[in-house]
């Protein structure tokens, strides 16, 4: 008896194990039943670890030639990838509304900092992006410009007291320094001195951003394997010190928005603004039109953590390798700074927000170590979830 019911669920778990391996594999005739050119399996665009992901969707990339578009695999999901510039351009511009999300599954509750604009999508994203966007109008950037112009004194201070005791310093960490102070002046309106303290708060924050790397490449492979099993896991994409911090910011920031309505300039009370705009908008309404707010405490702090993200590695990976070049090219160090020069020169010997607009050498550079930055000879493409 004991054998015979041992034997059935043995046989029972290996027709559900082969099941489950059919179902898998048959998901890899998706592109072929759809007549649709593909390339095979595409394990190492998650799995690989010797090259990043995007040289893998580039060597995907190169397989589809000729074809204007192709199928490929991501732990046997279908994604579409299109390589024709006019397709991309439709796609992205005149057929936008059709593909306005990213795809990327995350709850709320469990990682409140993933909801910022990179992520959510539908009318949400519509509705928040076209409120954010003229908070980042041309007179918004000018009246900031002081608040950098101060980080950047504060940077030739510290330079000036370095250079007493030592000629070499790394200029990576010394431009993360300065990014930090200006994502943490402009952004997040604290009077902080990231440059010359070690243990200011935003310097705190830079260093347990993100879980290890073992954990951070099992969670994009959980991620690309069932999209919402970090969900069911409850497995978090920040540390929870960073989400505690950024949090608290947010929540002081708008308790004290409508004191500081118009005497603060920086970001995060722009956005508190915005916050305590829509509340009485809401307060006027009848209710038979009420509708759950847009700008509650944890979409503004999703906002200004991307923002952190998006301009703090970045920012200072280019200008460290704008400064390595330009010592390697004195030519156009001489050229840059004659530029400068004469541009202050004609501004009676300031450079403000106008000033840098009018520095054509200047800007080719940075533009320049950006494309230089990004992967190189990477073609025009766009992967779509199928």
């Amino acid at each position: 008896m004991f054998l015979s019911l041992t034997l059935n669920l043995i046989l029972c778990a290996a027709v559900l194990l082969w099941y489950f391996i059919y179902r898998y594999q048959k998901k890899y005739d998706y592109w072929r039943d759809l007549g649709v050119p593909f390339v095979g399996k595409s394990g190492d665009i998650i799995y690989e670890t010797r090259k990043h992901k995007s040289f893998a969707i580039q060597d995907r990339y190169n397989e589809l030639a000729p074809y204007s578009f192709g199928g490929i695999f991501q732990a046997a999901k279908p994604y579409l990838l299109v390589r024709d510039p006019e397709l991309i351009q439709r796609i992205l511009v005149r057929d936008f509304s059709h593909f306005t999300d990213r795809g990327i599954a995350f709850h709320e509750e469990i990682d409140p900092l993933n909801a910022n604009l990179f992520n959510l999508g539908g009318q949400r994203w519509k509705k928040i992006r076209s409120k954010l966007v003229p908070i980042f109008s041309t007179g918004k950037l000018r009246s900031m410009f002081s608040k950098t112009e101060q980080c950047v004194l504060a940077l030739n201070r510290y330079l000036s007291d370095k250079l007493k005791n030592s000629s070499e310093f790394e200029v990576r960490e010394l431009m993360q320094k300065l990014t930090t102070q200006v994502i943490g002046t402009c952004v997040f309106g604290f009077d902080v001195d990231s440059i010359s303290d070690e243990d200011t708060e935003f310097r705190k924050l830079e260093r347990p951003l993100t879980p290890g790397p073992l954990k951070f490449r099992l969670r994009q492979i959980l991620r690309s394997i069932h999209p919402r099993m970090l969900v069911w896991l409850r497995w978090k994409g920040f540390n929870k010190e960073v989400e505690d911090f950024v949090m608290n910011v947010t929540r002081e920031a708008v308790k004290n928005g409508e004191v500081n309505r118009n005497k603060r300039n920086d970001l995060i009370q722009l956005m508190a603004n915005l916050q305590h705009e829509e509340r009485r908008e809401l307060q006027d309404r009848t209710t038979e039109t009420f509708a759950d707010p847009l700008f509650t405490d944890h979409i503004l702090a999703a906002q200004l953590f991307i923002f952190f993200l998006a301009g703090y590695d970045t920012t200072a990976t280019t200008l460290a390798n704008c400064l390595y070049e330009l010592a390697l090219n004195p030519g156009i160090m001489d050229r840059l700074r004659a530029e400068v020069q004469t541009i202050c020169d004609a501004n009676c010997g300031k450079l403000d927000y106008d000033a840098l607009n009018r520095m054509p050498y200047m800007d080719c550079i940075i533009n320049g170590m950006c494309v230089a930055s990004r992967t190189k000879h990477q073609e025009l493409c766009i992967v779509i979830k199928s």
